[in-house]
């Protein structure tokens, strides 16, 4: 999968390197050349490997296991799509460790980096800096970090906020 950026349609990288950099260098958002096409008839009815199956199609690297290590601290179905009426559906996406849509994807996006470093055969750290309001119960519950890689929560009172260096 080749990725872009949004500010020059020149750009060419891999999704390692995409997920690695994070933005393109020119201040531009990757974003993937194609969209890849999806069957959904047969993402099977497991949200971990509905979740993985989409994400294998997005990234060259690895991504077993991703999905299952990262939402199984969540309470239940990570993202039930609950009846509300007959022709009425919510997707859930707040039982994550904040309650908060954001889990979604900081709850995958360390293990995504390790990953893409692996494939890229880049040993060195990565430090991560995930600042936020203590409304949303912190950075250390905001950002899940893969097995053996540790955050360090930090606060910032005059402020009122926090960050969490964490070092992937």
């Amino acid at each position: 999968m080749k990725y872009t950026s949004t500010r020059d349609d020149n750009v060419r990288v891999g999704s390692a390197r995409a997920v690695i950099d994070g933005i393109s260098a020119d201040g531009g958002l990757y974003v993937p050349l194609e969209l890849p096409k999806i069957d959904f008839e047969t993402l099977g009815d497991d949200y971990f490997m509905r979740a993985e199956r989409v994400l294998s199609v997005f990234f060259d690297f690895d991504v077993k296991g991703i999905t299952e290590r990262a939402y199984s601290t969540f309470d239940g179905d990570p993202a039930p799509v609950v009846k509300i009426d007959d022709d009425l559906f919510v997707l859930e996406l707040w039982h994550g460790k904040t309650c908060a849509f954001k889990d979604m994807a900081l709850s995958v996006l360390p293990s995504l980096l390790v990953n893409a470093k692996a494939y890229e055969n880049e040993n060195d750290e990565t430090l991560v800096l995930v600042a936020t309001r203590p409304l949303t119960q912190g950075p250390d519950a905001a950002l899940a970090a893969p097995q053996g890689r540790t955050c360090e929560l930090k606060q910032s009172f005059p402020f009122q906020s926090c960050f969490c260096p964490c070092i992937l």
